[in-house]
């Protein structure tokens, strides 16, 4: 099984949130607000991925 797929929901998230910040959240006269307001969806994804990757990587499933 590919152990790297963690490490690659976390990218495709920041990929994700890099996006968003540039293309929706710069370009609004209110950032801060807008900022936290949809950073808590992704960020949660970002870190649980990487847990994920390094859950998978140190074989904790296995035990």
């Amino acid at each position: 099984m590919n152990k790297n797929t963690g490490l690659y929901c976390a990218l495709f998230s920041l990929f994700l949130y890099v996006l968003l910040v540039v293309f929706v959240i710069l370009r609004l006269p209110v950032k801060m607000d807008t900022l936290a307001l949809l950073s808590w969806p992704i960020v949660p994804g970002i870190i649980g991925s990487l847990v994920f990757y390094r859950m998978d990587r140190s074989g904790s499933w296995e035990k």
